[in-house]
């Protein structure tokens, strides 16, 4: 059995994306096949959930901050983390040497870390397996992510022994741009923690509840506003975030309202959460300056969804990736135009249509199957643990 040390920016029990992936593939992993090269989950902003911490070897690495949340502060933080590559780079080797490890992976979630692996790997010749959750140059906002990312992208994805990623349209993408030859892993789901005898999608009654559960981001944030402003314009409807963003940012931010609620619950909740909606929302922004990102991006909130068994309201522009799904597999109902009239009209249609609701609900249980945590762990272990197929 091969032993993989995985470096990365965040990792679990960072209550994120990128992070609650890794822990639901890697948990079913075998103990002592894989560890830890990670930031302090303590400094990260978001919450940190102590059940989602693995059972394996966690060695920290402390980026310094500057305090404040203005452009300099921010512009100086990312440069630290660039900085302090060479020395992610020897605690690396050092990892590496001392626990024999075979293989290095490493994600597009925190080009530091990313950067750092690959030098590692040039230098022990162990074989770099790269987790692509998101377009990695895209994904870059600031002036040096973007340096960063258009000095490195190219040359770490070439050298990866395998580049995975999480959708069809992600692959395309990097097939058109580098040639480059990707596996789909597509974003995992633990079915058995739904209810698959639960109640079918019951009749909306007194008032719609509408649920969002994760880290509300750039790319989603402006039409998690416009449903805002849309469930506030009714009387029978509420907005339930349930998110690590505190209620003062996203106020800040425009998202809020008489009928809008904050909350916040531990992992091991949100498929009760999901399962107990009205309606889910999935969005992606429509004035996000990459549009390539918007394009390609796949949720990792979006099999748990479809696990639920709940009607799916995607709010997304129509070249996304999750509209284009969602159409395919007739799973949500799809409001492709930043127009508040024609959100309002399909919230409506939800509340009101019955039988949309359960079609909705069973095309999305169904779809979920593909999506089933056991199949695409053991795809990754083929890899990892048993040095499978590379490209």
């Amino acid at each position: 059995m091969k032993k993989t040390l995985v470096i990365t920016e965040w990792a679990p029990p960072v209550v994120e994306g990128g992070p609650v992936l890794l822990g639901r593939l890697l948990r079913r992993f075998p103990k002592g096949s894989y560890a830890f090269l990670c930031r302090r989950p303590e400094e990260h902003r978001s919450a940190v959930d102590p059940s989602g911490r693995l059972d394996c070897q966690y060695d920290f690495f402390h980026v310094p901050q500057f305090l404040g949340s203005g452009r300099v502060a921010r512009n100086l933080n990312r440069v630290l983390t660039y900085l302090l590559i060479p020395m992610l780079t020897v605690r690396g080797l050092r990892l590496v040497r001392s626990g024999k490890f075979d293989n290095i992976l490493s994600t597009t979630m925190g080009e530091g870390a990313i950067i750092a692996a690959y030098f590692v790997s040039l230098v022990t010749r162990r074989p770099l397996f790269v987790y692509c959750f998101d377009a990695w140059r895209e994904l870059a906002v600031g002036r040096v992510d973007r340096v960063m990312a258009f000095l490195f992208e190219r040359r770490v994805l070439s050298h990866a022994a395998s580049v995975f990623v999480m959708s069809e349209a992600l692959q395309g993408f990097y097939r058109q741009k580098y040639g480059l030859s990707t596996v789909m892993l597509p974003h995992p789901v633990d079915r058995s923690l739904y209810d698959a005898n639960g109640k079918s999608p019951r009749p909306v009654g007194k008032e719609c509840r509408i649920v969002f559960t994760g880290v509300i981001h750039s790319p989603q944030l402006d039409s998690v506003k416009r449903l805002a402003e849309v469930v506030n314009s009714l009387e029978n409807a509420k907005l339930a975030l349930y998110t690590p963003n505190s209620p003062h940012e996203l106020a800040a931010a425009g998202v809020g309202g008489r009928n809008v609620e904050y909350g916040f619950v531990e992992s091991t909740d949100v498929p009760r959460v999901q399962q107990e909606a009205d309606v889910l929302f999935l969005p992606m922004a429509f004035n996000f300056p990459n549009p390539a990102l918007i394009a390609t991006a796949s949720p990792s909130k979006m099999p748990e969804y479809l696990a639920a068994a709940r009607p799916i309201l995607v709010h997304a522009p129509s070249y996304s990736f999750i509209a284009d799904y969602a159409r395919k597999h007739g799973f949500g109902l799809v409001v492709d135009k930043p127009d508040e009239k024609e959100l309002k009209a399909a919230l409506l249609s939800l509340m009101n249509d019955q039988e949309l609701r359960g079609s909705l609900a069973e095309k999305g249980r169904a779809l979920a199957q593909h999506h089933d945590l056991e199949s695409v762990s053991n795809r990754l272990k083929e890899f990892l643990l048993q040095g499978g197929p590379v490209r």
